[in-house]
């Protein structure tokens, strides 16, 4: 009388416990999936939102042409702005004549000017990731995705890329930024 009540308390605990762990990894991933869609939509909308205020800028400012855009301070004040805590958006434009796609508006100012098919050497297997997010708004359609990007201590971390068409030019804004900021 004493061992059987005392046996099924221990093993329905113990299954208790299973139970209680699995709701609670799938609670855990299920909200990890929601902030990182969430996350995602942030980030596009950040791209387009950017994306329209540079459209409305070179409306009122035609006389302004694409080697003035970053000494021009009005100018990349609004074509880079913060996305969370570490990320930022960018203005590069579609190929020119000569097939290159250059920055015109970084948050660096050694990518403004700079050919960035010459990223695949210091990228090694992670310029194409980024390669194909970045390359992908030729034919003035918004593009998105996940590349790996080395930080300056150099550790690998997954980055989410937005690059949003700025409407009746060839220019795109890139939206860039570690995810794990908002998911941790």
């Amino acid at each position: 009388f004493f061992f059987i009540p005392i046996i099924l308390m221990i093993t329905g605990g113990v299954l208790y416990m299973g139970q209680l762990n699995s709701l609670s990894v799938l609670i855990s991933g299920e909200s990890t999936r929601v902030v990182t869609n969430l996350a995602e939509q942030i980030i596009q909308g950040k791209a387009r939102a950017v994306a329209a205020e540079v459209k409305l800028y070179l409306d009122n400012n035609r006389n302004l042409n694409r080697g003035q855009f970053y000494a021009n301070e009005a100018f990349r004040a609004v074509a880079v702005q913060k996305v969370g805590k570490t990320g930022y958006t960018a203005l590069h434009a579609v190929p020119d004549s000569d097939g290159v796609w250059r920055n015109w508006v970084h948050t660096n100012p050694k990518l403004v000017g700079f050919d960035m098919s010459k990223l695949k050497k210091p990228m090694g297997e992670n310029f194409g990731g980024f390669w194909k997010v970045f390359s992908h708004g030729k034919a003035a359609k918004e593009s998105k995705g996940y590349y790996t990007w080395q930080d300056k201590d150099g550790s690998f971390r997954e980055k989410y890329m937005v690059c949003a068409p700025v409407k009746g030019t060839d220019f795109v804004i890139a939206a860039s930024t570690y995810l794990d900021e908002f998911t941790r």
